[in-house]
Protein backbone atom coordinates (compact mmCIF):
# COMPACT_ATOMS: atom_id res chain seq x y z
CA UNK A 1 0.00 0.00 0.00
CA UNK A 2 1.18 3.46 -0.59
CA UNK A 3 1.25 6.43 1.40
CA UNK A 4 1.54 10.05 0.25
CA UNK A 5 2.61 13.05 2.73
CA UNK A 6 4.83 14.36 5.36
CA UNK A 7 6.96 12.67 7.82
CA UNK A 8 5.64 13.67 11.00
CA UNK A 9 7.22 11.99 13.59
CA UNK A 10 9.61 8.81 14.30
CA UNK A 11 11.22 6.82 17.14
CA UNK A 12 12.56 3.58 17.45
CA UNK A 13 10.87 0.19 19.12
CA UNK A 14 13.00 -3.21 18.94
CA UNK A 15 14.06 -3.91 15.89
CA UNK A 16 11.69 -1.42 14.12
CA UNK A 17 11.35 2.32 13.41
CA UNK A 18 8.08 3.69 13.75
CA UNK A 19 7.27 6.66 11.86
CA UNK A 20 4.04 8.76 11.70
CA UNK A 21 3.10 10.32 8.10
CA UNK A 22 1.08 13.36 8.20
CA UNK A 23 -1.17 12.48 4.12
CA UNK A 24 -2.11 14.83 2.00
CA UNK A 25 -5.45 14.34 2.81
CA UNK A 26 -5.15 15.60 6.30
CA UNK A 27 -5.28 11.66 7.78
CA UNK A 28 -2.46 10.30 10.02
CA UNK A 29 -0.90 6.85 9.20
CA UNK A 30 1.43 4.72 11.32
CA UNK A 31 4.11 3.16 9.38
CA UNK A 32 6.82 0.18 10.86
CA UNK A 33 9.78 -0.26 9.40
CA UNK A 34 12.13 -2.86 10.27
CA UNK A 35 15.26 -1.53 11.47
CA UNK A 36 18.13 -1.35 13.82
CA UNK A 37 20.51 0.61 14.87
CA UNK A 38 24.11 -0.08 14.05
CA UNK A 39 27.44 1.46 15.18
CA UNK A 40 30.77 0.95 13.61
CA UNK A 41 33.75 0.20 14.30
CA UNK A 42 37.32 0.53 12.43
CA UNK A 43 40.82 -0.72 12.94
CA UNK A 44 43.60 -3.54 11.97
CA UNK A 45 41.31 -6.08 10.20
CA UNK A 46 42.90 -8.87 11.74
CA UNK A 47 41.74 -7.02 15.58
CA UNK A 48 37.90 -6.25 14.09
CA UNK A 49 37.51 -10.05 13.50
CA UNK A 50 38.85 -11.11 16.73
CA UNK A 51 36.68 -8.77 18.64
CA UNK A 52 33.70 -9.61 16.66
CA UNK A 53 33.50 -13.22 17.47
CA UNK A 54 33.96 -12.31 21.18
CA UNK A 55 30.34 -10.68 20.62
CA UNK A 56 28.17 -13.73 19.44
CA UNK A 57 25.27 -11.89 21.15
CA UNK A 58 25.03 -9.09 18.58
CA UNK A 59 24.63 -9.43 14.37
CA UNK A 60 27.72 -8.19 12.58
CA UNK A 61 29.05 -8.05 9.40
CA UNK A 62 32.46 -6.33 7.53
CA UNK A 63 31.28 -3.34 5.22
CA UNK A 64 33.17 -0.71 2.95
CA UNK A 65 33.08 3.00 4.10
CA UNK A 66 34.41 6.08 3.93
CA UNK A 67 36.15 5.78 7.01
CA UNK A 68 37.10 10.07 7.45
CA UNK A 69 36.37 12.49 5.34
CA UNK A 70 38.98 13.25 2.68
CA UNK A 71 39.71 9.53 2.17
CA UNK A 72 40.21 9.11 -1.44
CA UNK A 73 39.58 4.70 -0.98
CA UNK A 74 37.10 2.91 1.41
CA UNK A 75 38.03 1.12 4.34
CA UNK A 76 36.71 -2.07 6.02
CA UNK A 77 34.86 -1.36 8.43
CA UNK A 78 32.77 -3.89 11.30
CA UNK A 79 29.07 -2.44 11.50
CA UNK A 80 27.87 -4.54 14.82
CA UNK A 81 23.19 -4.20 14.86
CA UNK A 82 22.45 -3.04 18.90
CA UNK A 83 18.91 -2.79 20.29
CA UNK A 84 19.32 0.83 21.57
CA UNK A 85 20.77 3.69 21.93
CA UNK A 86 21.84 3.00 25.18
CA UNK A 87 22.94 -0.66 24.18
CA UNK A 88 25.07 1.30 21.64
CA UNK A 89 26.71 3.31 24.57
CA UNK A 90 27.29 0.33 26.47
CA UNK A 91 29.05 -1.98 23.83
CA UNK A 92 31.01 1.46 22.84
CA UNK A 93 32.56 1.45 26.21
CA UNK A 94 33.39 -2.51 26.19
CA UNK A 95 35.16 -2.36 23.21
CA UNK A 96 37.34 0.50 24.22
CA UNK A 97 38.31 -1.71 26.88
CA UNK A 98 40.17 -3.71 25.01
CA UNK A 99 43.87 -2.89 24.20
CA UNK A 100 43.64 0.53 26.54
CA UNK A 101 41.14 2.21 24.43
CA UNK A 102 44.15 2.62 21.98
CA UNK A 103 42.92 -0.27 19.03
CA UNK A 104 39.60 0.90 17.55
CA UNK A 105 38.14 3.85 16.39
CA UNK A 106 34.26 4.13 17.10
CA UNK A 107 31.71 5.75 14.36
CA UNK A 108 28.09 6.55 14.98
CA UNK A 109 27.29 5.31 18.71
CA UNK A 110 26.28 8.56 19.83
CA UNK A 111 23.55 9.74 16.81
CA UNK A 112 19.62 8.91 18.13
CA UNK A 113 18.33 6.52 16.60
CA UNK A 114 15.62 8.93 14.70
CA UNK A 115 18.14 10.99 13.27
CA UNK A 116 20.40 7.83 12.17
CA UNK A 117 17.73 6.13 10.73
CA UNK A 118 16.61 9.45 8.62
CA UNK A 119 20.39 9.89 7.20
CA UNK A 120 20.20 5.86 5.91
CA UNK A 121 17.09 6.35 4.09
CA UNK A 122 18.38 10.03 2.82
CA UNK A 123 15.20 11.70 4.42
CA UNK A 124 14.69 14.78 6.55
CA UNK A 125 12.10 16.03 8.77
CA UNK A 126 8.48 16.99 7.25
CA UNK A 127 10.24 15.87 4.23
CA UNK A 128 7.49 15.20 1.82
CA UNK A 129 7.53 11.30 0.65
CA UNK A 130 6.34 8.93 -1.17
CA UNK A 131 5.82 5.54 1.53
CA UNK A 132 5.20 2.13 0.37
CA UNK A 133 4.53 -0.47 2.59
CA UNK A 134 6.31 -3.83 1.86
CA UNK A 135 6.20 -7.20 3.98
CA UNK A 136 7.67 -6.02 7.32
CA UNK A 137 9.75 -2.53 5.37
CA UNK A 138 9.05 0.44 3.86
CA UNK A 139 10.45 1.46 0.66
CA UNK A 140 10.88 5.41 0.28
CA UNK A 141 10.85 7.80 -2.56
CA UNK A 142 11.37 11.48 -1.67
CA UNK A 143 9.04 13.99 -3.63
CA UNK A 144 10.90 16.99 -1.72
CA UNK A 145 14.14 18.75 -1.29
CA UNK A 146 16.55 19.95 1.39
CA UNK A 147 17.50 22.96 -0.66
CA UNK A 148 14.18 23.55 -1.82
CA UNK A 149 12.84 27.29 -0.89
CA UNK A 150 9.47 27.10 -2.36
CA UNK A 151 7.75 24.22 -0.82
CA UNK A 152 4.39 22.65 0.19
CA UNK A 153 3.05 22.96 3.95
CA UNK A 154 1.51 19.97 5.84
CA UNK A 155 -2.24 20.82 7.24
CA UNK A 156 -1.06 20.66 10.82
CA UNK A 157 -3.67 20.88 13.24
CA UNK A 158 -2.92 23.24 16.22
CA UNK A 159 -4.79 23.30 19.33
CA UNK A 160 -3.94 25.52 22.68
CA UNK A 161 -3.68 23.52 25.87
CA UNK A 162 -4.39 25.32 29.19
CA UNK A 163 -4.78 23.19 32.68
CA UNK A 164 -6.12 25.60 36.21
CA UNK A 165 -5.71 24.16 39.13
CA UNK A 166 -7.24 24.49 42.74
CA UNK A 167 -4.36 26.07 44.01
CA UNK A 168 -4.18 27.39 47.54
CA UNK A 169 -0.50 29.23 47.22
CA UNK A 170 0.82 31.00 44.07
CA UNK A 171 3.04 27.84 42.83
CA UNK A 172 1.00 24.94 41.43
CA UNK A 173 1.96 21.45 42.69
CA UNK A 174 1.06 17.96 41.52
CA UNK A 175 -1.10 17.87 44.99
CA UNK A 176 -3.94 19.94 43.89
CA UNK A 177 -7.33 18.91 42.70
CA UNK A 178 -7.91 19.93 38.86
CA UNK A 179 -10.07 23.08 38.16
CA UNK A 180 -10.94 23.32 34.85
CA UNK A 181 -9.01 22.30 31.20
CA UNK A 182 -9.60 24.72 28.05
CA UNK A 183 -8.67 23.93 24.60
CA UNK A 184 -8.72 26.22 22.18
CA UNK A 185 -9.21 24.70 18.41
CA UNK A 186 -8.86 27.68 15.68
CA UNK A 187 -11.80 29.76 16.17
CA UNK A 188 -13.75 27.48 18.65
CA UNK A 189 -13.31 26.51 22.25
CA UNK A 190 -14.52 23.81 24.51
CA UNK A 191 -14.15 24.64 28.92
CA UNK A 192 -14.10 21.79 30.97
CA UNK A 193 -15.18 23.34 34.13
CA UNK A 194 -18.33 22.06 35.43
CA UNK A 195 -17.56 18.00 35.98
CA UNK A 196 -15.45 16.37 38.52
CA UNK A 197 -11.87 15.42 38.25
CA UNK A 198 -12.37 12.48 36.91
CA UNK A 199 -14.72 12.94 34.78
CA UNK A 200 -12.72 16.20 33.01
CA UNK A 201 -9.91 13.72 32.83
CA UNK A 202 -11.81 11.42 30.87
CA UNK A 203 -13.39 13.97 28.78
CA UNK A 204 -9.95 15.59 28.23
CA UNK A 205 -9.20 11.76 26.50
CA UNK A 206 -11.69 12.07 24.38
CA UNK A 207 -11.40 15.55 23.15
CA UNK A 208 -7.99 14.46 22.29
CA UNK A 209 -9.43 11.42 20.06
CA UNK A 210 -12.01 13.33 18.57
CA UNK A 211 -9.80 16.41 17.93
CA UNK A 212 -6.36 14.39 16.77
CA UNK A 213 -4.42 17.20 17.00
CA UNK A 214 -0.56 17.10 15.26
CA UNK A 215 0.83 20.04 17.76
CA UNK A 216 -0.55 21.00 20.86
CA UNK A 217 0.99 24.34 22.21
CA UNK A 218 1.01 24.68 26.11
CA UNK A 219 3.15 27.21 28.67
CA UNK A 220 4.56 25.06 31.10
CA UNK A 221 3.45 21.94 29.26
CA UNK A 222 6.71 19.45 29.38
CA UNK A 223 7.45 21.01 33.14
CA UNK A 224 4.39 21.04 35.20
CA UNK A 225 1.33 20.47 32.53
CA UNK A 226 1.28 16.54 31.42
CA UNK A 227 3.14 15.65 34.45
CA UNK A 228 0.47 16.91 36.85
CA UNK A 229 -2.17 15.65 34.14
CA UNK A 230 -0.77 11.87 34.56
CA UNK A 231 -0.29 12.16 38.19
CA UNK A 232 -4.32 13.33 38.43
CA UNK A 233 -4.85 10.45 36.43
CA UNK A 234 -3.02 7.88 38.26
CA UNK A 235 -4.58 9.10 41.43
CA UNK A 236 -8.11 8.55 39.91
CA UNK A 237 -7.12 5.34 38.61
CA UNK A 238 -7.32 6.76 35.07
CA UNK A 239 -3.69 6.47 33.85
CA UNK A 240 -4.50 3.57 30.99
CA UNK A 241 -6.84 5.90 29.79
CA UNK A 242 -5.10 8.91 29.80
CA UNK A 243 -3.73 8.78 26.20
CA UNK A 244 -3.01 12.47 24.83
CA UNK A 245 -1.17 11.07 21.59
CA UNK A 246 -1.05 9.06 18.96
Amino acid sequence: MKHHGWILDLYPKTGRMIVWLKKTDGTCVRLSDEWEPRIHVGGNIDSLEEIAWKLPAYTWRFVERFEKAGHQSKSMILEIGVGSEREALSLARRIQRYDDYSKFRLYDVDIPSAQMYLYEKDLFPLALVEAEEKGGGIEWSLRDSRESLNYALPPLRNIMLQVNTKSAGRIQKFEDELESIIIHDGNETVALESEGETEKLRRLADLFREIDPDIVLTEGGDSFIFPYLARRAELNGLLDEMVLGR
